[in-house]
Protein backbone atom coordinates (compact mmCIF):
# COMPACT_ATOMS: atom_id res chain seq x y z
CA UNK A 1 0.00 0.00 0.00
CA UNK A 2 2.96 2.76 0.62
CA UNK A 3 4.28 2.64 -3.22
CA UNK A 4 0.67 3.78 -4.11
CA UNK A 5 0.07 6.30 -1.05
CA UNK A 6 1.89 8.98 -3.77
CA UNK A 7 -1.29 7.91 -6.64
CA UNK A 8 -2.83 11.08 -8.45
CA UNK A 9 0.23 13.37 -6.30
CA UNK A 10 0.85 16.49 -7.90
CA UNK A 11 2.84 20.23 -7.27
CA UNK A 12 0.90 23.18 -6.70
CA UNK A 13 1.00 25.84 -9.28
CA UNK A 14 2.20 29.44 -9.72
CA UNK A 15 5.49 28.74 -8.37
CA UNK A 16 8.22 31.33 -7.63
CA UNK A 17 11.68 30.70 -8.31
CA UNK A 18 12.24 30.26 -4.49
CA UNK A 19 9.39 27.92 -4.92
CA UNK A 20 10.91 25.72 -7.39
CA UNK A 21 14.36 25.51 -5.71
CA UNK A 22 12.75 24.70 -2.41
CA UNK A 23 10.73 21.74 -4.17
CA UNK A 24 13.55 20.56 -5.74
CA UNK A 25 15.22 20.43 -2.52
CA UNK A 26 12.68 18.35 -1.22
CA UNK A 27 12.20 16.14 -4.40
CA UNK A 28 15.45 15.95 -5.47
CA UNK A 29 17.56 15.31 -2.56
CA UNK A 30 14.93 12.80 -0.91
CA UNK A 31 14.87 10.96 -4.19
CA UNK A 32 18.74 10.41 -4.67
CA UNK A 33 20.18 6.39 -5.38
CA UNK A 34 21.58 5.14 -1.93
CA UNK A 35 24.74 2.68 -3.21
CA UNK A 36 24.42 0.54 -0.35
CA UNK A 37 27.83 -0.85 -0.34
CA UNK A 38 29.76 0.77 2.28
CA UNK A 39 30.21 -2.55 4.12
CA UNK A 40 33.70 -3.75 2.42
CA UNK A 41 32.24 -7.35 2.78
CA UNK A 42 32.98 -8.87 -0.53
CA UNK A 43 30.46 -10.99 -2.39
CA UNK A 44 31.79 -14.58 -2.95
CA UNK A 45 30.12 -15.47 -5.25
CA UNK A 46 29.26 -14.21 -8.99
CA UNK A 47 29.61 -10.35 -6.91
CA UNK A 48 26.30 -9.68 -8.16
CA UNK A 49 23.16 -8.30 -5.27
CA UNK A 50 19.88 -7.94 -6.26
CA UNK A 51 17.10 -6.11 -4.53
CA UNK A 52 14.50 -3.83 -3.25
CA UNK A 53 14.74 -0.43 -2.05
CA UNK A 54 12.61 2.63 -0.85
CA UNK A 55 13.88 6.00 -0.15
CA UNK A 56 11.10 8.48 2.33
CA UNK A 57 11.15 12.27 3.05
CA UNK A 58 9.18 14.24 4.54
CA UNK A 59 7.14 16.85 2.10
CA UNK A 60 7.22 19.54 4.55
CA UNK A 61 5.49 22.49 3.15
CA UNK A 62 5.61 21.23 -0.80
CA UNK A 63 1.80 21.46 -0.57
CA UNK A 64 1.84 25.13 0.32
CA UNK A 65 4.10 26.85 -1.89
CA UNK A 66 2.58 28.67 -5.15
CA UNK A 67 -1.33 28.71 -5.14
CA UNK A 68 -0.97 26.23 -2.07
CA UNK A 69 -3.64 22.77 -4.59
CA UNK A 70 -0.06 20.56 -4.07
CA UNK A 71 -1.05 16.92 -3.30
CA UNK A 72 1.14 14.75 -1.46
CA UNK A 73 1.63 12.66 1.10
CA UNK A 74 2.68 13.68 4.40
CA UNK A 75 5.67 10.62 4.15
CA UNK A 76 6.69 10.79 0.55
CA UNK A 77 8.07 6.99 -0.65
CA UNK A 78 10.30 6.23 -3.65
CA UNK A 79 10.27 2.07 -4.15
CA UNK A 80 12.60 0.87 -6.55
CA UNK A 81 14.34 -1.94 -7.95
CA UNK A 82 18.19 -2.09 -7.03
CA UNK A 83 21.23 -3.43 -7.66
CA UNK A 84 24.93 -4.11 -7.45
CA UNK A 85 28.24 -5.47 -8.91
CA UNK A 86 31.43 -6.31 -7.46
CA UNK A 87 34.13 -5.40 -9.60
CA UNK A 88 37.91 -6.37 -9.33
CA UNK A 89 40.24 -3.60 -7.42
CA UNK A 90 37.58 -3.06 -4.43
CA UNK A 91 35.51 -1.18 -7.06
CA UNK A 92 31.79 -1.72 -7.01
CA UNK A 93 28.77 -0.30 -9.34
CA UNK A 94 25.04 0.32 -8.12
CA UNK A 95 22.13 1.44 -9.81
CA UNK A 96 18.40 1.37 -8.83
CA UNK A 97 15.12 2.20 -11.35
CA UNK A 98 11.85 3.66 -9.60
CA UNK A 99 8.70 3.18 -11.99
CA UNK A 100 7.00 6.23 -11.11
CA UNK A 101 5.44 7.22 -14.05
CA UNK A 102 2.74 4.20 -12.96
CA UNK A 103 1.36 5.65 -10.10
CA UNK A 104 1.93 9.57 -11.06
CA UNK A 105 4.67 9.03 -8.66
CA UNK A 106 8.67 10.49 -8.36
CA UNK A 107 10.50 8.10 -11.15
CA UNK A 108 14.29 7.57 -11.35
CA UNK A 109 16.79 5.94 -12.73
CA UNK A 110 20.79 6.04 -10.07
CA UNK A 111 23.87 5.05 -10.57
CA UNK A 112 26.83 5.12 -8.54
CA UNK A 113 30.35 3.86 -7.99
CA UNK A 114 32.30 3.26 -4.73
CA UNK A 115 36.29 2.41 -4.45
CA UNK A 116 38.08 1.19 -1.09
CA UNK A 117 40.79 3.13 -0.72
CA UNK A 118 41.89 1.74 2.69
CA UNK A 119 41.45 -1.09 4.89
CA UNK A 120 42.50 -2.32 8.29
CA UNK A 121 41.83 -5.85 9.40
CA UNK A 122 42.40 -5.42 12.80
CA UNK A 123 39.84 -3.70 14.08
CA UNK A 124 38.22 -4.90 10.49
CA UNK A 125 37.21 -0.97 9.06
CA UNK A 126 37.75 0.21 5.91
CA UNK A 127 37.23 3.85 4.26
CA UNK A 128 35.89 4.82 0.46
CA UNK A 129 34.70 7.22 -1.68
CA UNK A 130 31.56 7.09 -3.56
CA UNK A 131 30.04 8.85 -6.45
CA UNK A 132 26.56 8.61 -7.42
CA UNK A 133 24.45 10.75 -9.55
CA UNK A 134 20.30 10.39 -9.50
CA UNK A 135 17.56 11.69 -12.42
CA UNK A 136 14.23 12.13 -10.88
CA UNK A 137 10.91 13.38 -12.49
CA UNK A 138 8.47 14.39 -10.09
CA UNK A 139 5.25 13.99 -10.97
CA UNK A 140 5.71 15.09 -14.89
CA UNK A 141 6.10 18.54 -12.86
CA UNK A 142 9.46 18.98 -12.03
CA UNK A 143 13.17 17.21 -13.13
CA UNK A 144 16.24 16.84 -11.02
CA UNK A 145 19.45 15.74 -11.86
CA UNK A 146 21.49 15.37 -8.93
CA UNK A 147 25.01 14.41 -8.16
CA UNK A 148 27.12 13.64 -4.58
CA UNK A 149 30.39 12.38 -3.39
CA UNK A 150 30.88 11.02 -0.38
CA UNK A 151 33.49 9.48 1.34
CA UNK A 152 32.73 6.93 4.10
CA UNK A 153 34.10 4.35 7.06
CA UNK A 154 32.80 1.00 7.71
CA UNK A 155 33.03 -1.55 10.44
CA UNK A 156 32.90 -5.24 9.52
CA UNK A 157 31.07 -6.70 12.84
CA UNK A 158 30.42 -10.08 11.41
CA UNK A 159 26.49 -10.06 11.54
CA UNK A 160 26.50 -6.13 11.36
CA UNK A 161 28.14 -3.30 9.42
CA UNK A 162 27.77 0.05 10.69
CA UNK A 163 29.05 2.87 8.73
CA UNK A 164 28.85 6.43 8.19
CA UNK A 165 29.19 8.93 6.09
CA UNK A 166 29.97 12.64 4.93
CA UNK A 167 29.93 14.84 1.16
CA UNK A 168 28.07 16.99 -0.38
CA UNK A 169 24.76 16.80 -3.24
CA UNK A 170 24.70 19.29 -6.43
CA UNK A 171 21.20 19.26 -7.88
CA UNK A 172 19.87 21.11 -10.96
CA UNK A 173 16.13 21.63 -10.84
CA UNK A 174 14.65 22.74 -14.05
CA UNK A 175 10.12 22.56 -14.30
CA UNK A 176 9.04 20.13 -16.89
CA UNK A 177 4.80 21.24 -17.02
CA UNK A 178 3.96 24.71 -18.06
CA UNK A 179 1.24 24.67 -15.18
CA UNK A 180 4.01 24.97 -12.40
CA UNK A 181 5.56 28.67 -12.74
CA UNK A 182 3.83 31.71 -12.22
CA UNK A 183 3.84 33.62 -15.28
CA UNK A 184 7.55 35.36 -16.39
CA UNK A 185 9.21 32.85 -13.86
CA UNK A 186 12.49 31.13 -15.31
CA UNK A 187 11.89 27.25 -15.40
CA UNK A 188 15.53 26.89 -15.01
CA UNK A 189 17.51 25.09 -14.61
CA UNK A 190 18.45 26.04 -11.66
CA UNK A 191 21.51 25.03 -9.59
CA UNK A 192 21.72 24.10 -5.63
CA UNK A 193 24.10 22.43 -3.37
CA UNK A 194 24.12 21.75 0.21
CA UNK A 195 25.45 19.02 2.49
CA UNK A 196 24.83 15.33 3.47
CA UNK A 197 25.51 13.29 6.13
CA UNK A 198 24.24 9.66 6.90
CA UNK A 199 24.31 7.07 9.04
CA UNK A 200 23.15 3.43 8.45
CA UNK A 201 24.05 -0.13 9.32
CA UNK A 202 23.88 -3.60 7.19
CA UNK A 203 22.24 -6.75 8.79
CA UNK A 204 23.64 -10.50 7.05
CA UNK A 205 20.93 -12.77 7.33
CA UNK A 206 18.96 -15.46 4.84
CA UNK A 207 18.87 -11.89 3.18
CA UNK A 208 20.57 -8.77 3.44
CA UNK A 209 18.62 -6.00 5.11
CA UNK A 210 19.53 -2.27 5.38
CA UNK A 211 18.65 0.69 7.11
CA UNK A 212 20.31 4.22 5.95
CA UNK A 213 19.33 7.89 7.41
CA UNK A 214 20.32 10.96 5.93
CA UNK A 215 20.49 14.52 6.49
CA UNK A 216 20.65 17.03 3.62
CA UNK A 217 21.57 20.58 5.27
CA UNK A 218 18.88 20.50 7.57
CA UNK A 219 16.45 17.69 5.31
CA UNK A 220 16.27 14.31 7.04
CA UNK A 221 15.57 11.41 5.02
CA UNK A 222 15.79 7.90 5.36
CA UNK A 223 15.55 4.56 3.42
CA UNK A 224 14.86 0.80 3.66
CA UNK A 225 16.78 -1.66 1.24
CA UNK A 226 16.14 -6.11 1.00
CA UNK A 227 18.47 -8.08 -1.58
CA UNK A 228 20.30 -11.46 -1.84
CA UNK A 229 24.00 -12.01 -3.21
CA UNK A 230 24.06 -14.25 -6.07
Amino acid sequence: MTAFSAFAAELPGGLSVEELKRAGRLTGYGSIHRAWTAPDVPNENLGLNVGVESAFFFRNDLNDLGNHAGVAPRIMPVPRLWASWDLPWRFTLSGSFSPGMLYAGITTYGLAGQTVFYRETDPAFSMSAVVHYTYADTFGDIENHVTGLALQIARDLDVWQPYLGVGFVVNNVSNLSSRVLANGVNGGPHTLATSHVYAGFRLDMVAKLGIQADLFGMLPGFSLVMYQAF
